[in-house]
């Protein structure tokens, strides 16, 4: 794909908003050739024949069935939260998968259980952001969710997920998907929370079903963010694009206003 180069300001109103500053705790873009995390240090190890291209300045890369990203749960310990943002850069190829889950943390079983999750391509044709409890019941039966459109185009999308309140309804935490920018849903959680996530297990490309295969596709960038985003926050995250240089781990991404980011758009 071609790209190009541009300074992302982010809008004074996103900082006037009244929201929480979301932080940026974690960060793989892949541009320097490894899976490391620019941020947080929670350094990823490639998987089978995972790989990290050095096209479009780092994409981690999955060929084939077993191919993922392991990342180290324990270090990224999402299970401390209270809120968070998942934003994941990816492109799928153009044809089905089954079930599987794109971002994935939790406790890997089979079925798989304590989990919060992007799924991007799945056996039933729809995208997916989703949460379960804290019980070791098989996850399905107790997993909270919001579905979107499947994208096998070969196209980069970007899949948002937020645990945490959004505006329309402050009093009451809420699991959203957003893709490319735009709200697809929202689902009352129900009393889950990311305290009962397991940090037994976390990856890029493989879910916590052990009886699921892998996805096959490309990521060029996965964050993690210590609140859920609004929808100004996100749609200036797809709006500047994937960043092209890594920022130090001590800037605040978003609600600065006037604050130029390098970035790109594919």
């Amino acid at each position: 794909m071609s790209k190009y180069i541009y300074v992302a300001l982010i809008a004074a109103v996103v900082f006037m908003s009244g929201t929480a500053q979301a932080v940026i705790m974690h960060q793989w873009t892949f541009n320097d050739g490894t899976a490391n995390d620019y941020v947080g240090g929670a350094n990823g190890t490639l998987m089978a024949g995972a790989a990290v291209s050095n096209a479009n300045n780092g994409t981690l890369v999955t060929s084939v069935n077993g191919d993922y990203l392991s990342l180290p749960g324990s270090t990224i310990a999402i299970n401390t939260y209270s809120e968070v943002t998942l934003a994941l850069w990816e492109t799928n190829p153009p044809f089905n998968q089954g079930y599987s889950m794109t971002a994935a943390f939790g406790n890997l079983a089979n079925p798989g259980n304590q989990y919060v999750a992007i799924a991007t391509t799945r056996g039933d044709n729809i995208s997916r952001s989703m949460i379960t409890d804290a019980s070791t019941n098989p996850g399905y039966t107790t997993e909270r969710g919001v579905n979107g459109a499947e994208l096998n185009d070969c196209i980069q999308h970007l899949y948002v997920l937020t645990i945490g309140a959004l505006e329309c309804c402050a009093d009451t935490p809420m699991i959203t998907l957003y893709i490319d920018g735009v709200i697809r849903g929202f689902y009352n959680l129900d009393g889950r929370t990311l305290s009962g996530v397991s940090t037994n297990f976390a990856a890029l490309m493989k879910g916590t079903y052990t009886a699921d295969g892998t996805v096959i596709g490309e990521v060029d960038q996965f964050d993690i963010y210590d609140n859920a985003m609004n929808c100004e926050e996100v749609l200036a995250l797809y709006q500047a694009g994937p960043v092209l240089i890594p920022e130090p781990a001590t800037l605040v991404l978003l609600g600065l206003g006037s604050v130029a980011f390098l970035r790109r758009r594919k």
